[in-house]
């Protein structure tokens, strides 16, 4: 049975949290499913850029004891879909399995639904751990969409010809 969450505070993420949210992101996605290589500064920047967005909202839980950030939601209002889109969502890995993530994603997505959001959209890796935590807690993959992915640019051999007039007839005069 997984621990109770006790003494723990959800904040509004606020710039104040952006350098333990940082540390925390490079954390958890430098272990397997994800084996990220980026950086703190990288991070950060991340973290910043989704802050900044307009319509962004996120939380964090931080261990009232310790003051230490275990938890992080962070992502910003797609308004013109109606959705929110949950950019970044993370529970440090020595605390997973104590009901941190449930009660994170119960407030980010009841605050996203108060405010207009019709669907809340994340991303996670396949057949993962973290899989089976967004499926047990009521997301499905939407069948509409897929995420694509280019690893090489693309190389345009030929310019494409765009022809859709008719050729030009021959003159009577000629």
């Amino acid at each position: 049975m997984p621990e109770e969450v006790t003494n723990i505070q959800t904040l509004k993420f606020e710039p104040a949290h952006l350098n333990a949210a940082a540390a925390l992101y490079v954390s958890a996605f430098t272990r397997p499913p994800w084996n990220d290589k980026g950086t703190v500064e990288q991070a950060r920047k991340r973290l910043e850029e989704i802050y900044e967005t307009r319509g962004s909202m996120g939380y964090v839980l931080q261990d009232q004891k310790s003051g230490e950030i275990v938890a992080v939601a962070i992502g910003c209002f797609e308004s013109w879909l109606d959705f929110y889109n949950l950019k970044e969502f993370y529970v440090h890995p020595d605390r997973q399995n104590q009901r941190l993530g449930s009660k994170l994603l119960e407030t980010i997505t009841a605050e996203a639904f108060r405010n207009g959001a019709r669907r809340i959209y994340g991303w996670t890796a396949r057949n993962s751990g973290a899989e089976k935590f967004w499926l047990k807690m009521g997301f499905v993959p939407d069948s509409r969409d897929i995420i694509v992915c280019l690893n090489n640019p693309i190389s345009v051999v030929d310019e494409p010809t765009i022809s859709h007039l008719p050729a030009p007839s021959p003159s009577k005069d000629a």
